[in-house]
């Protein structure tokens, strides 16, 4: 993961934002030609990521820095959790807690619901979510289709504009 640093302030001579992507408006090498859509997606984060003078960025944070005029605040969530959806609608600033709430199912997960899983000694679907780093145990039930509902409800409350339901 990039260390997150300041962009620099002369970046927007170099770069261009049109609808959640950046295009060079200088040749800063050969293969680069002006109008070129700028960055690679790092196939290990899936973000897009742009080098600029030896140094990596975001491009999420580049467009934050380019529309908004200020440097990215640490964490940017991706409201509906498209790491390349860079529109500016689709960013929000969050605390490094909002940003996990907003998650999707874990692909380890085996229920197939975000926060429920089986509890095999006692044969019950166990709901559960984090809150501040601790877990908060929402319920036992017999049946999948309550645990689901008892999370989705929690999640809804506690969460609230950052609750993701997988």
């Amino acid at each position: 993961m990039l260390r997150t640093k300041e962009i620099p302030k002369n970046i927007g001579d170099y770069l261009r934002h049109e609808n959640g992507k950046v295009f060079w408006t200088k040749n800063v090498s050969r293969r680069i030609k002006i109008g070129d859509e700028a960055g690679t997606i790092n196939k290990s984060t899936g973000y897009r990521v742009v080098i600029f003078k030896g140094q990596s960025y975001y491009t999420h944070r580049l467009l934050w820095f380019l529309t908004k005029n200020e440097q990215p605040p640490k964490e940017i969530d991706h409201i509906n959790n498209d790491r390349l959806d860079n529109r500016i609608e689709n960013l929000r600033g969050v605390t490094r807690n909002q940003n996990q709430h907003n998650t999707k199912t874990p692909k380890n997960n085996t229920s197939g619901i975000k926060g429920v899983g089986l509890h095999k000694p006692s044969n019950k679907w166990v709901a559960r979510l984090t809150l501040n780093k601790k877990y908060i145990h929402i319920g036992c039930f017999t049946d999948k289709k309550e645990a689901e509902q008892a999370i989705k409800k929690a999640r809804e409350e506690i969460h609230k504009d950052f609750a993701n339901n997988g």
